[in-house]
């Protein structure tokens, strides 16, 4: 194994990427608590944010997924979340000035 690659079952599936981080009191994070009616928290999972926030561009990260299976093996949501979750985006992007 390779340092700073990482593997799972033993096959490469993506070089390592850094931790992308936006600070709670930015507007984009407070606009989609504020909608979603969730946390904030840290999540282990993958995401593109690292290269957001690399460019200095503030974001969240949110879906229709939950907690517990997103990001991983066997990754799924209700489908039922699906359009529930498009309307909280639309939302947010009205509510953010977009």
């Amino acid at each position: 194994v390779s340092p700073g690659v990482l593997h799972y079952f033993g096959s490469l599936v993506y070089p390592a990427a850094p931790y992308g981080y936006t600070d709670e009191k930015e507007k984009i994070v407070q606009i989609t608590k504020k909608i979603s009616g969730g946390g904030i928290i840290a999540s282990r999972g993958s995401t593109d944010l690292c290269f957001f926030t690399a460019a200095h561009i503030s974001g969240a990260v949110f879906g229709p997924g939950i907690e517990t299976t997103s990001h991983g093996p066997n990754e799924w949501c209700p489908v039922a979340n699906v359009p529930k979750c498009a309307k909280i985006y639309a939302e947010i992007i009205n509510q953010f000035g977009i």
